[in-house]
């Protein structure tokens, strides 16, 4: 293999949240492969949890989950990529004032 990625997906409802992390490889012939690392899911506790806390936590879900395929990989890994349709993640990443989860959010870009 010439590189080799991981794309990290995460996304929460009402009912339950998740992340999915897949390996992206190419080759020397520029062919991609694409494969299932990992997945993890919880249910949603009951009470007043709101779409944008469960968005946030499902965020540093996908971090550790990264972390963990990484430790267990033995390979020479690309930066990672995360998905993610939450503006709520995306705005709390990018907020310098208030840095609620820098320690796990610490590396991306």
């Amino acid at each position: 293999m010439q590189k080799c990625q991981l794309h990290i997906f995460a996304d929460a409802s009402t009912t339950g949240c998740g992340g999915v992390c897949y390996l992206r490889a190419v080759d020397r012939n520029g062919n991609v492969t694409c494969t299932l690392a990992m997945s993890q899911a919880r249910l949603v506790p009951k009470g007043e949890t709101s779409i944008p806390r469960l968005e946030l936590i499902v965020a540093v879900m996908a971090v550790q989950l990264e972390g963990h395929v990484k430790r267990e990989l033995n390979l020479d890994l690309r930066p990672s990529i995360f998905w993610t349709d939450s503006t709520v993640v995306l705005q709390s990443i990018r907020n310098e004032r208030k840095r609620f989860l820098r320690s796990f959010l610490d590396g991306w870009p």
